[in-house]
């Protein structure tokens, strides 16, 4: 048999914010590299670099543009990276940019198969 201690009290949570983080698991994005025939053979190329200049999709940055449209700082995860283009940024809260080739990019989080986001709401944020 075992014995089960319930302390008298129980220690309390303090949390450093108000407002609850939104965390879902999304994977690595690793699947079906190669599409194959019914033979098992592979049909297709590979595809393309999953990192490129040490950024991958899913990356949370800090993005500092010069000049142009988008001028300003920029925080939100990488849409998509491209081997001759420079990445593009999904801010949080806004949509889709392409950034541009003068643009300081300060890597805030590695993507590690997860998406975080604020959720003022304080429910999950299922889709």
């Amino acid at each position: 048999m075992f014995e089960i201690r319930i302390p008298y009290k129980t220690p309390s949570l303090h949390l450093a914010t108000e407002t609850p983080i939104a965390i879902a698991s999304k994977g690595h994005s690793t699947r079906f590299c190669t599409l194959i025939d019914r033979y098992g053979f592979p049909r297709t190329v590979k595809k393309t670099k999953a990192r490129v200049n040490g950024l991958q999709a899913g990356d949370i940055v800090q993005a500092t543009v010069p000049n142009g449209k988008y001028r300003g700082q920029w925080t939100g995860a990488i849409a998509r990276v491209r081997e001759k283009r420079p990445p593009a940024l999904r801010p949080f809260g806004g949509k889709q940019l392409d950034l541009t080739a003068k643009t300081q990019i300060h890597v805030i989080h590695k993507q590690d198969g997860y998406e975080y986001g604020i959720n003022p709401c304080g429910h999950s944020s299922r889709r």
